[in-house]
C-alpha cells in the first residue's frame, strides 16, 4: 500500500511528535528511532529533525562518551551552522545549536587528536588523584577521658619515642601519620621528678597499624590501681561522641 504525498508528511509529523514525547522522557534510543522513521517518510532532513537529533546526541554524549558519537554531534552540529545560518524563523533553533557545539568542541576538541589528548589530560588526572590517595595521611585522635584517676598530672603521648603531646583529662590530640606500622607510647608526667622511675616503669607501649588516608579513634585508657594504661581503638559512632566531649590540646612542647 503506498500513502499520498500528503499522507506520509502527516505520518511524518506523528513520529517527529512521538520522538520529542521519548526525548522529553529521556527514552533517547525511541526519540532517535522515531525521527529516522520521520525522516524516511519526509524523503530527507529538516531543520526540527536536525536541531531534536542534535540534542538527543548532546545529551547521550554527557552520559556515555566516545568518538564516533562527539564525531556525530558535531558533524550535525556543523551542517546546521552552516545550512541554516541566516534564517530568522530558526533564530532560537540556531543558538541552541551553537551553545552545544561551543560546549563540547571546549572540553573534548574538535577532532580525534584533541579527542585523546583530553582522555589522556583526563587518565593523567585521575592517577594523580590515586596516587594523592595512595599517600594521603591518615588522621589518628587520641582522646584522654580518665576521670579523677591521674586527673593532675598530663598523659604523654610519644609516636615512634617522640614526645608529640601532652593530654590532660578532657583533652585531644590528632596525629597525622602516614601508611603503615607505628608506635605509640603513653606515659605520664609529674612537675617534679620524683616518680620518674615509677612513671617510666608504667609507660605503655602500643603498635597501630593505619591505611592511608583514613580516620582511626583511639582511648587512652587508665588503671589507678596499679598505674598501668591501655590504648582503646573506638567505634565511629563513639569516637565522634568523644571528639564533641573533649577539647582540642595544644601541643607545642
Amino acid at each position: 500500500m503506498h500513502l499520498s504525498l500528503n499522507a506520509q508528511t502527516a505520518l511524518a509529523k506523528l513520529k517527529f511528535e512521538d520522538a520529542e514525547i521519548a526525548y522529553n522522557n529521556q527514552d533517547y534510543v525511541k526519540a532517535t528511532q522515531k525521527l529516522d522513521e520521520a525522516e524516511k517518510l519526509f524523503g530527507k532532513s529538516n531543520p526540527p529533525i536536525l536541531h531534536l537529533r542534535i540534542l538527543i546526541l548532546d545529551k547521550q554524549v554527557q552520559k556515555e562518551t566516545d568518538w564516533p558519537s562527539l564525531d556525530k554531534l558535531m558533524t550535525s552540529c556543523l551542517s546546521f551552522l552552516k545550512d541554516y545560518e541566516n534564517v530568522e524563523a530558526l533564530e532560537e533553533k540556531y543558538r541552541d545549536v551553537y551553545k552545544i557545539y561551543a560546549a563540547v568542541t571546549d572540553k573534548y576538541g574538535s577532532n580525534e587528536e584533541e579527542y585523546k589528548a583530553y582522555l589522556k589530560k583526563q587518565k593523567d588526572k585521575q592517577i594523580a588523584i590515586e596516587e594523592s590517595e595512595k599517600n594521603r595521611p591518615a588522621k589518628v585522635y587520641v582522646f584522654r577521658q580518665t576521670g579523677i584517676g591521674g586527673v593532675l598530672s598530663p598523659f604523654g603521648v610519644f609516636l615512634n619515642k617522640t614526645l608529640v603531646c601532652k593530654l590532660n583529662n578532657g583533652n585531644h590530640t590528632v596525629l597525622q601519620l602516614n601508611k603503615g606500622e607505628h608506635q605509640i607510647r603513653i606515659r605520664g608526667f609529674m612537675k617534679n621528678n620524683k616518680f620518674e622511675k615509677v612513671l617510666e616503669k608504667n609507660a605503655g607501649e602500643f603498635p597501630i597499624s593505619v591505611e592511608a588516608g583514613k580516620i582511626y579513634f583511639y582511648a587512652i585508657r587508665y588503671n589507678a590501681w596499679n598505674g598501668k594504661f591501655g590504648f582503646e581503638l573506638l567505634t565511629e559512632e563513639a569516637g565522634k561522641k568523644s571528639l564533641r566531649e573533649t577539647s582540642q590540646a595544644n601541643c607545642n612542647l
